[in-house]
């Protein structure tokens, strides 16, 4: 299986295709987003292909790495957001009407997180 690709492993495939981006935007596989091969079948493969992005990647391997992409996507998600088990310490509200929210986690480390974004009549 490994010796008909010819751009190596799915893995290795998804770093280049991130690192190579999207209309000059390079990105980490963690911040990559490729549509659904199986909800947006072939719109989605014409869209990278018209940007650039592509090597002559046959439309079946596209579809495993979009696949791919999406799976490592919610890997991320998991042990960046739920694994570590946030949990809300305060609501701190400034003058711009925007909201951080302080949070923890099990190792006692924090992080703030923007609940809403400034807005109103202050922010003219």
């Amino acid at each position: 299986m490994m010796a008909n690709r010819k751009h190596g492993p799915l893995s290795e495939q998804l770093v280049r295709l991130a690192a190579r981006g999207q209309y000059g935007h390079s990105r980490t596989p963690a911040r990559f987003y490729m549509p659904d091969p199986d909800r947006d079948p072939g719109q989605g493969y014409c869209s990278y292909y018209h940007s650039g992005a592509q090597w002559d990647m046959s439309f079946e391997e596209w579809k495993r790495v979009a696949r791919l992409s999406n799976r490592y996507l919610r890997f991320h998600h998991y042990v960046t957001e739920v694994a570590p088990g946030w949990t809300k310490v305060r609501d701190i509200h400034f003058a711009d009407n925007s909201i951080e929210q302080e949070q923890v986690d099990r190792n006692g480390n924090t992080r703030r997180v923007m609940i809403d974004g400034p807005h109103g009549d202050i922010c003219f």
